[in-house]
Order: C-alpha cells, then sequence, then structure tokens
C-alpha cells in the first residue's frame, strides 16, 4: 500500500508527527510520500496523482480544516483514495468526519493506531468498522471508536524520518537548526492550554506525561548527524 501525508506548505522546520508517521510505516514496509498543497493545488493534485496512494493522511490545526476539506474534495474528483485527517484538529472536533470525501478521522497519538488502521484496510480491503483512536464513517454510518493505551515507552519509536524532506524540499538543505520531541503530554491544566482536554480524552489511560531516556536523544542526534550537520537542537515536549 503506498501513503500519502499532505501539509499545507513548507516552512523552517520538519513537522516531526508526520516525521514520526512516515518512520513507522516505512519501518513495517509501506511506501510513503509527503506532499505540501503550496501555492499551486491543481499542481500538488497532478504531483500526488502520479504517485497513487490508497491512503491520503492530512494533519490539521483548527484554522486550516477548510482549506484542506477543499483540497481532499478535489483530490477525490481524481483519484480513488482513502482520507484520514489527524492532529489537533480532528482531535478535538472529531465530528468533522460527517464532512464529504472525509473517510475517518484520528484521535490523538498516531503512530500505533494509524498503524493499526492500514493494516486492518489492508487486511479487509475496505474501512474497518472498530479501530482504536478512530472515528470512522463506513455506508454513510459513523463508527466512534475509544482511544488505545497512549505510547508509555518513547524509546521504542523509531526516529521521525527527516530524510524525506531533506531529500524533498531545498530548505532544509541550508537549514541550520534542528527540532527534537523529547517529552511527550503534560501534567499541568492551565486554563488557556488545551492540554487539559487533551487528558480528557486519555484520562482512563493513566498519566500521560512521558519522556524518553537521555541516551534515546543522543542516539537521535548522532542520527540526524549522518544526513546533515546543524549548529543548533530544539528540544520541544
Amino acid at each position: 500500500m503506498k501513503i500519502a501525508f499532505v501539509i499545507d506548505k513548507i516552512r523552517f522546520s520538519i513537522p516531526l508527527g508526520i516525521g514520526y508517521l512516515c518512520a513507522v510505516l516505512k519501518k513495517s514496509g509501506y511506501e510513503v510520500d509527503v506532499f505540501e498543497i503550496g501555492k499551486n493545488p491543481k499542481k500538488s493534485i497532478r504531483t500526488i496523482q502520479k504517485f497513487h496512494p490508497n491512503i491520503v493522511g492530512y494533519t490539521i490545526f483548527t484554522g486550516m480544516q477548510s482549506k484542506f476539506i477543499k483540497f481532499n474534495q478535489m483530490l477525490k474528483e481524481k483519484l480513488k483514495f482513502y482520507a484520514i485527517f489527524g492532529g489537533p484538529h480532528p482531535t478535538f472536533f472529531p465530528q468533522m468526519v460527517e464532512v464529504n470525501g472525509i473517510d475517518a478521522v484520528c484521535i490523538g497519538e498516531g503512530e500505533r493506531a494509524f498503524l493499526n488502521f492500514i493494516r486492518l484496510v489492508e487486511r479487509c480491503k475496505e474501512l474497518p468498522e472498530k479501530a482504536d483512536n478512530f472515528w470512522i464513517k463506513k455506508n454513510g454510518k459513523i463508527f466512534k471508536n475509544p482511544v488505545g493505551p497512549l505510547i508509555t515507552d518513547l524509546d521504542n519509536l523509531p526516529f521521525p524520518d527527516i530524510e524525506i524532506f531533506i531529500k524533498k524540499f531545498p530548505i532544509f538543505k541550508v537549514w541550520k537548526r534542528q527540532e527534537m520531541i523529547i517529552h511527550r503530554g503534560c501534567p499541568y491544566k492551565c486554563s488557556y492550554c488545551f492540554n487539559h482536554t487533551y487528558n480528557e480524552i486519555y484520562k482512563k489511560n493513566g498519566f500521560i506525561y512521558r519522556s524518553r531516556s537521555p541516551e534515546n536523544i543522543c542516539e537521535e542526534i548522532e542520527f540526524i548527524r549522518k544526513y546533515k550537520r546543524y549548529k543548533s537542537y530544539l528540544f520541544c515536549g
């Protein structure tokens, strides 16, 4: 199976969420590629057509959903595929699955959930009804599945696939800073932040704050240096 990830446009940092998904899927033998909508959506659609994906994944933030929905509907006119929406906006507004052209939305962490979803599609030759973290629209009916367990040992995840971005987008050949995710979750409940709502989604899964080991972080730095030398690293979490 081929999986395409579509983002709005490349800026100055590699989208690590998609990087992790690409790494997990490649490790399991799937073919993946990344595309940007950019300034010419019709040109982007032609490029995606050449790749001919079975599944197209969109990672979106609130405020960008209309643009991605429109692009997806345009792409659906040219290709047959399953459209999966994930990221912050679908996590907090999964009811967007009702929109024409959207086949499923992924809530919360996607590495384990998305891989499992793709395996189910591959095995069943159609959309499944049950898949952790997914709201799925099938034959006009929406199946609302609960979130599965969080990934507790972050060291077991493969490092984000930065190579796919460096080779495809020239900006990353000259950009001198690389970001790294070293923590996930947050123990606090600040009223101005989304985190208290995110914690509520995973309230049955225990404490959501997790950290990588120092050894694993150093290993990723060495992994990154195989592709490029950076002047600085930004630790995010």
